[in-house]
């Protein structure tokens, strides 16, 4: 291992990049950024591979000394990241990783023009950079109240027309009233909880849904809700009833009965009975690996869709589900995008 690595970090890849960061931005290290790029680089040719673990332990060991900022490029759009974030090795493990958002959202720009989308739990902008590279013009609004990655997603937005950022987290159906919460960071992932049970953490302030949205009128009227919450995106949904009944947006959520569970949240088949309620017809399943699992009408959410959540979880065949769930007005776009996905199989 220590005759390997620097052949490896000081090969020429491709990759490597000298970031320009703005002075109020995160600045990226040079050789955290040829790190990354290295283990992204072996990741894509030899998952298995001696040098692809010998850099995984390198990036562990230099963690340990900090979480430095380091400059990918994601669907053909610079990010700035921390070493530590998955993403560019999920997608170079996986090339087809979360692209199927892109599509669903072009496929919706094109049945209507400019319905914007609202980007619940929007991390780094790597969502932003997915629906754009696929759909340039669609207003998009981030919401992110993780301060770990708001100057993350800042830079990386910043000077996107139709892109505005909601610094703030989602008040979710467990909330008590005033909204006071709480962020509790264990292992590398972040869950929120009510401070009302007495659980200590980082306290925050949590807003309903409806007053975020009111805040930033251009998206009052979403096209599309995406949600990506670590186990709380049923939680939310529920809270969040006025705004699908009023806008009938499609419902892009992760489902994973696992994780919600692990997390003290909902249940995601809650979701899935509150869009049936509000007459919503149709879900496009897909495999966390962005490949479509398959498509249920609502009679079968009930039966079929906890069948398919049976196979889910670590070392299972599928991690977790991707949903896209479409209402009544939407059931020629869900059967275009259920057709275009199947092509790709």
């Amino acid at each position: 291992m220590s005759t390997a690595l620097p052949v490896i970090l000081d090969q020429d890849d491709g990759m490597s990049r000298t970031a320009s960061p703005r002075a109020d931005g995160p600045e990226p290290s040079r050789l955290a950024t040829r790190l990354m790029d290295a283990l992204v680089h072996e990741t894509s040719r030899h998952p298995q591979g001696v040098r692809r673990r010998a850099l995984s332990a390198l990036r562990k060991a230099r963690l340990l000394a900090g979480d430095p900022a380091v400059v990918v490029v994601f669907d053909g759009r610079e990010l700035v990241i921390p070493l530590s974030h998955e993403l560019p090795v999920h997608r170079a493990r996986h090339p087809d990783y979360s692209r199927n958002l892109g599509r669903v959202a072009a496929a919706l720009h094109e049945a209507r023009p400019g319905a914007p989308v609202v980007d619940i739990g929007a991390n780094v902008g790597d969502s932003v950079a997915i629906i754009r590279d696929q759909a340039p013009e669609v207003p998009i609004l981030c919401i992110e109240g993780d301060a770990q990655f708001l100057p993350y997603l800042d830079h990386n937005v910043r000077g996107l027309a139709g892109v505005e950022v909601a610094p703030v987290y989602v008040r979710h159906s467990g909330a008590h009233g005033g909204g006071q919460m709480a962020v509790v960071r264990v292992g590398g992932t972040a869950s929120l909880v009510d401070q009302a049970g007495g659980v200590g953490g980082e306290p925050i302030t949590a807003r309903s849904l409806d007053d975020i949205l009111a805040d930033h009128p251009c998206f009052a009227n979403p096209g599309m809700l995406k949600l990506d919450t670590d186990g709380h995106d049923a939680d939310i949904l529920l809270q969040a009833e006025s705004v699908l009944a009023a806008a009938r947006p499609v419902v892009f959520f992760e489902f994973d009965p696992p994780m919600a569970a692990g997390v003290g949240g909902t249940d995601p088949h809650a979701a899935l009975d509150l869009l049936a309620r509000l007459g919503y017809c149709r879900s496009l399943f897909f495999t966390n690996t962005g490949a479509l699992a398959g498509a249920l009408e609502v009679d079968a959410w009930a039966s079929d869709a906890v069948s398919m959540a049976a196979d889910l979880g670590p070392g299972r065949p599928v991690a977790y589900f991707d949903v896209c769930v479409f209402g009544p007005h939407d059931a020629e776009l869900a059967l275009e995008i259920e057709r275009r996905e199947r092509s790709r199989l």
